[in-house]
């Protein structure tokens, strides 16, 4: 699994802009502290939607494709709370609706991998690029809306080019007898 993730890591970083200078600018102890923040929230979340929610669903029989719907949607209402405190709501939903599709993705790295730790890796660099990068772009009203949506969009693409070549690579495995990971 070391490889998987190593390349998750690469590409997500990657695409989502994940500067240098951002780096540099913010010192090795906020920088750490953005770092043990975001592994945090990856992991709560995660235990918590790909975790227990996910698990309780399996173990009802909900079909497969409605466990993800379910678990995605839940993930996504969930960041709704941003306007109890205080966030404006057009971006709130923006938020909401970006977060549900990312629980699609986390979802689906999970089942990929068999693991949890790959969505949490994935969700804590996630988490840790739009802390870093997006607060430090210049935009601001319609442009910042844009930029957003396609800051996600590249995120998705790299996301799912990652999930592709792990199905295939398993895929791989499992036609040339070897062992595989139980999902």
């Amino acid at each position: 699994m070391g490889r998987p993730v190593v390349l998750i890591a690469v590409v997500t970083l990657a695409c989502l802009g994940f500067s240098a200078e951002v780096m540099v600018s913010l010192g090795a102890v906020a920088l750490l502290g953005k770092v043990l923040f975001a592994l945090a929230v990856g992991l709560v979340e995660d235990l918590m939607f790909r975790g227990v929610l996910l698990s309780g669903l399996r173990g009802s029989r909900v079909p497969e494709l409605a466990v993800m719907l379910i678990t995605s949607a839940a993930f996504g209402l969930m960041h709704l709370v941003g306007v109890i405190g205080g966030e404006p709501l057009d971006s709130t939903l923006l938020q909401a609706f970006t977060a549900s599709l990312m629980g699609a993705t986390l979802y689906l790295a999970l089942r990929v991998s068999g693991t949890l730790l790959v969505p949490i890796l994935l969700h804590a660099l996630w988490d840790l690029a739009l802390d870093l990068d997006v607060s430090a772009l210049p935009l601001a009203g319609t442009l910042h809306v844009v930029g957003f949506l396609l800051f996600n969009l590249g995120a998705f693409v790299a996301i799912a080019l990652v999930i592709v070549g792990a199905v295939r690579a398993r895929r791989s495995r499992v036609a040339a007898g070897g062992p595989v990971v139980a999902n």
